[in-house]
């Protein structure tokens, strides 16, 4: 009576369908409808429902007639609003299709606007999207492409026809200033990495301004932390690669609900030694670049000996979050891992452990690190600025941690500690101890944590690393091995 009207979806099993939906869709959308008569068919079988209560059975039926309304956003060509999509050129010739209502002033799209949006994941990543070609609407599988799975737009991409609407292969590419804050592009001058207090350190200064901190964590294991201090002059060929990656490699992933999309290939000897990829055409040029690149932190900042890649891999995310568990095995041969983008959090813990030394070995390290942490100080007023470096030095040595290295003080924390009176000598600000009667505070976990900038690498050798990985934006980690 109101003629509300209803929007239909059928299966690909329905005897309502009227016509062959090719394998891939398995239901169809076929547009608004009012019912415009409907009957009631009451059946004779009566139902005892309980003592006291009966019922009969009633039979619907609804017979509906198709109202232009929703088209706008999906069709290429809106003249042809005025007739169903799935009706074939005869049926439109003949005039057979009676419009009761035209609903094209209240309903715009039954999807999603969402659904409909250009593609521009640095601003939101879309769940899905819907191609204009053949109507199919696809998931957001690819990290930077949208490609159809329909095997008519799949066709189309075989043949080398040219495609009626860019989104088939629509490609966009964030620039690096795009996938960071502004506090994030600021040069730095040490890295914020964090170790037990018996692991080892050598700091590499490089003539090109590059820094090696080499983490010794074990006989015969070590990390090295090649870090560029967030200088562009360091991070050019990071930034042209995070370009070209974007454009040139499809990553994608198979489970929708991983935040993970990858890319990855086997190099065979001869390309490794000459890179030609001839031999393997489906093998984008760029990935002998990024293995050129690999090597080049290797052997000019890591000095591996004989290094080698004969794997690579291409992983990039574009939400924040974490993953712990999976393994970088580096027992026989090196890894290397790049980063690219958005600032990452990696945390390594060797399976041989770390090594022990006793703590008086750190001892000379951490008094001359007390002038590094008196400077930190001063981020907060000059009131607390004498107790907070005595402070900080205590609170290394409780936690057993070596200043170069880790326990360096939080300029917020403390300064939150310093409090109206600016004393720091309770335990709660020295360290998170539990109450003023001297007792230790906890032992910081046994891992190695480093935090990676825009075209910082990390090398690992001599053991299998589980790692964890905080993800701070959108990203893309190169990583190289040999297998």
């Amino acid at each position: 009576m109101d003629k509300t009207p209803l929007l239909v979806f059928v299966s690909r099993e329905s005897g309502l369908i009227p016509l062959q939906l090719p394998p891939e869709y398995a239901c169809c959308c076929l547009g608004l409808f009012v019912i415009s008569d409907l009957n009631a068919d009451i059946k004779n079988t009566t139902i005892a429902i309980s003592k006291t209560q009966k019922c009969e059975r009633v039979q619907w039926r609804l017979t509906l007639e198709w109202a232009p309304g929703g088209e706008e956003g999906l069709l290429v060509n809106i003249n042809e609003k005025s007739h169903p999509w799935w009706i074939d050129s005869v049926e439109k010739g003949v005039g057979s299709v009676k419009i009761p209502r035209d609903m094209n002033s209240l309903y715009f799209s039954f999807l999603p606007l969402d659904l409909l949006a250009g593609f521009k994941p640095s601003e939101c990543f879309p769940r899905g999207w819907y191609c204009r070609d053949c109507g199919m609407l696809n998931a957001q599988r690819y990290f930077r492409h949208q490609i159809c799975q329909s095997s008519k737009c799949k066709r189309k991409l075989e043949q080398g026809k040219a495609t009626t609407n860019d989104n088939d292969l629509i490609c966009h590419i964030d620039p690096l200033q795009a996938l960071r804050g502004p506090h994030h592009r600021l040069p730095i001058r040490d890295p914020l990495d964090y170790a037990p207090s018996s692991v080892g350190k050598i700091d590499t200064s490089w003539d090109d301004m590059m820094r090696n901190l080499t983490y010794q964590v074990n006989s015969g294991v070590r990390v090295q932390h090649v870090f560029t201090g967030n200088q562009e002059i360091l991070q050019q060929d990071a930034t042209k690669l995070l370009l070209d990656i974007q454009k040139d490699v499809i990553l994608s992933r198979s489970d929708l609900h991983s935040p993970y999309f990858t890319w990855s290939t086997k190099l065979d000897h001869g390309h490794i030694c000459s890179g030609d990829p001839p031999g393997q055409p489906e093998i984008p040029r760029l990935v002998f670049d990024i293995q050129d690149i690999l090597l080049h932190y290797m052997q000019t900042y890591g000095e591996v000996n004989n290094a080698n890649i004969n794997h690579i891999m291409i992983q990039a995310w574009v939400t924040p979050g974490s993953k712990r568990g999976a393994v970088f095995n580096a027992k026989s041969h090196v890894v290397t891992i790049i980063c690219l983008g958005a600032e990452v959090v990696m945390n390594l813990v060797p399976k041989r452990g770390f090594t022990e030394i006793p703590i008086e070995g750190a001892e000379d390290r951490m008094e001359i690190d007390s002038e590094r942490i008196l400077s930190a100080s001063q981020l907060v007023d000059d009131g607390c600025s004498e107790t907070l470096a005595s402070g900080a030095v205590i609170n290394c040595r409780q936690a057993g941690g070596d200043p170069n290295v880790m326990n360096q003080p939080d300029p917020l924390a403390l300064g939150e500690a310093c409090g109206p009176s600016g004393n720091l000598g309770n335990a709660k600000a020295a360290g998170k101890g539990k109450g003023a009667g001297g007792k230790k505070s906890k032992q910081a976990p046994l891992e190695l944590s480093m935090t990676l900038v825009h075209g910082d690498a990390i090398i690992l050798e001599g053991d299998e690393f589980e790692y964890q990985i905080k993800r701070s934006g959108t990203t893309i980690l190169l990583i190289g091995s040999c297998e």
